[in-house]
């Protein structure tokens, strides 16, 4: 008999972030689900272990009664077999999924902000009895092999988030999404650089126009009068870093510079290279500037200038970042953030696809603006000279 031993520590993690204790529904169900899924995508192979019951309670936090009612399900539908003193260990020799039962997600499933997002989506799905196959498009290995087999398996729905796509990619993914028939859902940021989408495809996506404007009206509350749309250079920034969504973040800047009465010179966009490219930088403009970054941990370059130079955060330079991430938390003062709001982001997301004749739909979920100390009053400014 093959017992290929999978790594426990790897499935253990996975299933403990997309477990809910708050979820409605009974914990050996949501086990049943969690597992059901990752055998039938292929995470958990024909003849892997899974990790023992033992382990699978204490790592979730549940009894042993609950994860053995959920392997007993699973063994009932012919997606394991319980081999007395042995373990358990997947068998898909008789189980096929449906393909109005897949979904095709093409998302990046690392990170701060994406590791919640596509967690948030995962459990959404499973509660529509929808199970996810899933392209990390964060990982360029294979991607092009992996998304045609994807879309080969026809599955009754396809889930994309561009914002993480390599430009060069894009235009190979929507050619192979012209082939495809069902239903197609943008989600967070569409980032299309020319390239023509689907053109009866949803979209569920950040407003990051209302994103800049909420961030410049609390800056320019504040008492800032300048202010910059600060992009890193780095490499996990897309080649062309004025992608279509930062284009529109600038939109929402000067639509509330333009509000309150400012000139249009008081905002501008930068791309630089660390912090000493900043220093070079403010020296050609000196005075107190608002900053908002493309990403929480693009303000790293500020922080680390403002500890350079003695700066004071907030009055010299006041900062808000994207996508309230830990990096909020980790930088001192604590940083300002726009939360895109990935729980609402998922759950439109999936009232969309548990409708699968809507087509050219289009959301905008406003992100919501979480104030901390780094974008205070601009007359706590060090004095000059």
């Amino acid at each position: 008999m093959k017992t290929c031993m999978k790594d426990s520590t790897g499935i253990l993690k996975s299933l403990k972030a997309n477990f809910g204790s708050d979820e409605p529904l009974p914990k050996y169900y949501q086990l049943k689900r969690l597992l059901k899924s990752r055998i039938l995508n292929g995470e958990l192979k024909n003849d892997d272990r899974l990790p023992s019951a033992h382990m699978l309670a204490k790592k979730l936090d549940i009894t042993r009664v609950t994860v053995d009612r959920a392997l007993n399900e699973l063994e009932k539908e012919n997606l394991v077999r319980r081999v007395q003193g042995n373990g358990t260990f997947v068998d898909r020799t008789s189980s096929l999924l449906a393909s109005n039962e897949i979904v095709g997600m093409i998302v990046a499933t690392t990170g701060h902000l994406y590791e919640n997002f596509s967690s948030h989506l995962i459990r959404g799905l499973m509660r529509h009895d929808l199970f996810p196959l899933i392209v990390d498009n964060s990982e360029e290995k294979d991607r092009e092999r992996k998304v045609r087999m994807l879309i080969e398996k026809k599955p009754a729905c396809l889930v994309l988030d561009t914002s993480v796509i390599l430009k060069v990619d894009k235009p190979l993914i929507f050619s192979l999404l012209s082939r495809y028939k069902g239903q197609i859902v943008f989600i967070h940021r569409f980032e299309g650089d020319g390239v023509p989408p689907p053109p009866v495809a949803n979209y569920v996506l950040s407003d990051v126009r209302k994103g800049g404007m909420l961030a410049a009206e609390h800056l320019i509350a504040e008492g800032y009068r300048r202010i910059v749309h600060y992009m890193p250079r780095s490499p996990h920034m897309p080649p062309n870093p004025q992608t279509r969504s930062m284009l529109i973040v600038a939109e929402g800047i000067r639509a509330a510079i333009k509000k309150h009465g400012l000139p249009e010179e008081s905002f501008s966009s930068w791309l630089e290279e660390g912090w000493e490219s900043l220093e070079k930088r403010m020296d050609k403009e000196p005075g107190p500037v608002a900053v908002i970054a493309y990403a929480d941990y693009g303000l790293q370059d500020w922080y680390q200038l403002a500890e350079k130079r003695g700066l004071n955060i907030p009055g010299d330079c006041a900062l808000i970042g994207w996508n309230n991430t830990p990096w909020c938390d980790i930088f001192r003062p604590r940083t300002t953030s726009l939360s895109i709001r990935e729980d609402l982001l998922a759950q439109e997301t999936i009232r969309i696809i548990a409708n699968p004749s809507v087509r050219g739909k289009t959301i905008l979920i406003p992100p919501e603006l979480v104030i901390r100390e780094s974008s205070g009053c601009a007359s706590n400014r060090k004095a000059d000279g």
